[in-house]
């Protein structure tokens, strides 16, 4: 095969590559964007499932027309969001769907009580119903954020496939570069130095130098044939010198010869051949000078150099270089290769690579140059450098942290988003070490993790990171730059902001577990913690007592001064109970102005009645509000005693609340002890 041909090829497979890195970038960049836009979406409905939570808390507290109406337009929003059609998640989205259905008529049999009379058995029918609301919605925020996390995988695995995406897309740009690499050493350079190896043994007087690579059929194979033939040539002419030495007309006929087979060479050559005399007018040009620049032989012989190819900015140095050429014989540009401008006869340039040798002759000094149109080169060049520039945009871009380290730790690579999450200029970072970039504290942190990356490990972690007056979490993944013999190069590094997630993780965990009135432990939370109260208690043998307390005549509260006044006296309420408790014991707002105190590590029942004496005590005290208003409240307490903790909870529950009941008909303010 030509070496044109496989140069062709080469090419074909490098534009290939830069199509199949645009196109995984393209379709990995339209997955995160889903993934993205879906995460969002989940967020979305997880605030409108709060917001429907604090509606219902509202409306059991108030039952105002307008707190059900706004309940009501919160859940058709609701609903209405949870219709499209979903890239990710869709078990999690018709679970929620289903769990949305089933509200509307627990909250229409809320509303039906508002009105009805208020005595044990609706009161307790509407509680019961608040806390099947309240425990659905909260479902729903768990399905909600299952939704979220499925978006976030899906994101995270879209960011993968493009790691893996640009990784193989590096790997196979170095599989090329070192597959030309070897084929230029192996098809062009190999036998280019070969044949100046042989060139120079015969400079030295040894024509027995031939080439090994005569099967080849390309350029260079041709090349060698007739290098070959040419130093048989020589051979034989030096032997039949050294024989004869009789005949100079011998002599004469072979230097026309070899000079023939020169022609033949320099005629067949793959480069233009120009030769030029001292005064720079044109004496030789070969074939492929001809298909170079569009003059044929005879067209540019005898002509000028400067006005035939020369473009006319570059005409004034060229023609002080021709007069220190016509003098000496040198030139600043001979002996090397340089790269330039010429002209063509049609009058475009084309950019050449030239090389010139000087040479004296009986007639002066002769030029001989090799020009080698490089077009092609410089266009593959362009096409490598703005696809470097493209990716370069593409990574700034990216909110993500990117860089690469190098097996020295030092920064190799970074892009745009540093200078907008840490305010670090990536030019500044280039070439310094990790530790020199973040400082000890934080490089110690990580220290480990990098050194597991640099053996060739994959790792993925999580941290905290405060920058330009914010604290971001991100969550980082170090990629190991394996060689092709096993061991790493450097590390690729991926940060991602996660602060939004969590977050949206901590709000879900705070109003799924305490009242966002008070700040106590909510029902869910009690529910949880009263039974392994009471396994601890038996565990110990220790006795345990829960106390139910309510305010009294708290509806005269909230019908006398309203609802705003009543939830600063719950404030109130909560903090003076928790005040009068120990730090280790539950306290917890059931419903309403209904509040549950769990006492733990008891050892006589008159312990849990010094600690309701307290309460009541701290409760008479008056309640000085932030509107100026001073109320006197009281409260009533039903404590359920426990010595060996063998009932359920939910019995512990219902003797505590009968017990209330008992210190309710003893006319408030006092409390009353269940022992069981």
């Amino acid at each position: 095969m030509k070496i044109r041909t496989q140069l062709l090829a080469s090419v074909a497979a490098s534009l290939a590559l830069a199509l199949v890195v645009a196109a995984g970038v393209w379709v990995s960049a339209r997955q995160q964007i889903a993934a993205a836009d879906e995460q969002e979406r989940a967020q979305t409905t997880a605030r409108e499932i709060t917001g429907l939570l604090v509606l219902t808390q509202e409306y059991a507290l108030h039952l105002e027309e307008r707190a059900a109406m706004q309940w009501q337009v919160r859940h058709a929003s609701l609903m209405g969001g949870l219709d499209a059609p979903a890239a990710f998640g869709a078990d999690a989205i018709g679970e929620l769907q289903y769990q949305a259905s089933q509200l509307p008529p627990l909250f229409a049999r809320l509303t039906d009580l508002a009105n009805a009379p208020e005595i044990p058995f609706t009161d307790r029918r509407k509680e019961l119903l608040v806390d099947r609301l309240v425990g659905g919605i909260q479902g729903m925020s768990d399905s909600a954020y299952r939704w979220s996390r499925e978006a976030a995988q899906a994101q995270r695995a879209a960011e993968r496939r493009f790691h893996v995406a640009a990784s193989a897309a590096i790997a196979a740009t170095v599989l090329l570069a070192v597959a030309q690499g070897l084929f230029f050493t192996r098809r062009v350079l190999r036998p280019l130095r070969a044949l100046e190896r042989a060139t120079e043994s015969i400079e030295q007087g040894d024509l027995s130098a031939r080439q090994q690579w005569l099967p080849r059929r390309d350029e260079l194979g041709d090349l060698a044939r007739r290098f070959d033939a040419m130093t048989d040539a020589l051979r034989q002419r030096t032997e039949q010198l050294e024989a004869t030495n009789a005949s100079l007309d011998r002599e004469a006929e072979l230097r026309r010869l070899s000079e023939q087979r020169i022609r033949s060479i320099l005629t067949h050559a793959p480069d233009a051949f120009i030769s030029i005399d001292s005064q720079g007018h044109i004496r030789d040009w070969n074939g492929q000078a001809e298909q170079t620049f569009g003059w044929t032989r005879d067209e540019a012989l005898g002509r000028d150099l400067a006005a035939l190819l020369i473009p006319e900015r570059y005409r004034e140095r060229h023609l002080a270089g021709m007069g220190r050429f016509a003098a000496s014989g040198e030139g600043v540009v001979f002996n090397q290769r340089i790269e330039m401008q010429a002209l063509r006869k049609d009058g475009s340039e084309i950019p050449i690579e030239m090389s010139i040798a000087a040479l004296e002759t009986d007639a002066g000094w002769t030029a001989n140059a090799f020009l080698h149109d490089i077009s092609e080169r410089k266009r593959v060049r362009e096409q490598i450098q703005t696809s470097e520039r493209r990716l370069r945009d593409i990574t700034d871009n990216l909110p993500v942290l990117i860089s690469y380290i190098d097996e020295q730790q030092r920064f190799r690579f970074c892009n745009g988003t540093f200078i907008d999450w840490l305010g670090v200029e990536p030019t500044e970072m280039l070439g310094r070490t990790v530790l020199e970039v973040t400082g000890r504290e934080l490089y110690e942190q990580r220290r480990e993790l990098i050194e597991r990356a640099l053996a060739g490990e994959r790792v993925s972690f999580e941290l905290a990171s405060t920058a330009m007056g914010r604290t971001r979490h991100l969550q980082t993944t170090y990629v190991p730059d394996v060689r092709f013999d096993g061991t790493v190069a450097g590390i690729y590094t991926l940060s991602t902001d996660i602060s939004d997630l969590k977050a949206v993780q901590q709000q879900l965990s705070q109003m799924a577990r305490f009242d966002t009135l008070t700040g106590l432990a909510n029902r869910r939370q009690l529910n949880e913690k009263l039974p392994e109260a009471v396994a601890r208690a038996r565990r110990s043998g220790e006795a345990i007592a829960l106390m139910y307390l309510d305010v009294d005549r708290f509806k005269a509260i909230n019908d006398n001064y309203g609802h705003a006044t009543g939830d600063a006296v719950l404030q109130e309420f909560a903090r003076r109970v928790r005040s009068s408790v120990r730090v280790t014991d539950i306290v917890g707002r059931l419903a309403g102005d209904e509040f549950v105190v769990v006492l733990e590590g008891l050892h006589a029942a008159a312990e849990p009645q010094f600690v309701a004496r307290k309460i009541i005590a701290a409760i008479e005290r008056p309640f000085e509000l932030a509107s100026g208003l001073v109320l006197q409240v009281s409260t009533s307490v039903g404590i359920a005693f426990a010595a060996d903790a063998r009932l359920a909870p939910e019995a512990l529950l219902a003797r505590a609340d009968a017990a209330l009941y008992e210190a309710k008909a003893a006319g408030r303010n006092t409390f009353r002890l269940a022992t069981v």
